[in-house]
């Protein structure tokens, strides 16, 4: 399922990348460690979690 959900991130034209795209791509991208799950649901709100976003 998240691996699924990254490639369509990854698939989204690179103007169309905000820094909220980036930012779940990189949770997605530790989610392979098994981090993920608990990620996943924080990246949908995505505005209290985020230490490296602005």
């Amino acid at each position: 399922m998240l691996r699924s959900v990254q490639f369509v991130a990854d698939s989204l034209p690179s103007r169309q990348k905000t820094s909220r795209e980036q930012f779940s791509s990189q949770i997605f991208a530790r989610d392979e460690k098994g981090l993920g799950r608990k990620n996943q649901s924080l990246c949908s709100t995505n505005r209290t979690w985020p230490p490296y976003s602005r």
